[in-house]
């Protein structure tokens, strides 16, 4: 069980998302407090939500290229997240 930062329940583990800079590895805020600051965030900062979607939608083909690149060149990382997240799909859907 965890303090969510913003609301202050305690909530199961699960609640949380994972955080890797945090000593416990969970973020702070619950999802739904999460949840609710993104929404905030994007109503309050329309404009830089709409540059963002625009610039990938724009730039999709750059972007793709330099992904790729990064695959070529980290091959370990790949074939390590590849391997976790096929396992967790596994286990969900046993």
């Amino acid at each position: 069980m965890k303090t969510c930062n913003t609301c202050g329940d305690v909530k199961p583990f699960a609640e949380f998302h994972r955080c890797k800079s945090k000593a416990d590895g969970l973020s702070g805020r619950c999802k739904s407090c999460q949840s609710e600051y993104y929404r905030e965030w994007r109503k309050n900062n329309a404009s830089r939500a709409e540059y963002e979607r625009k610039y990938r939608a724009e730039n999709a083909e750059h972007l793709t290229a330099v992904h790729a690149k990064w695959q070529r060149e980290n091959p370990e990382k790949c074939r390590t997240y590849t391997a976790t997240h096929r396992a967790k799909k596994r286990a969900a859907t046993v």
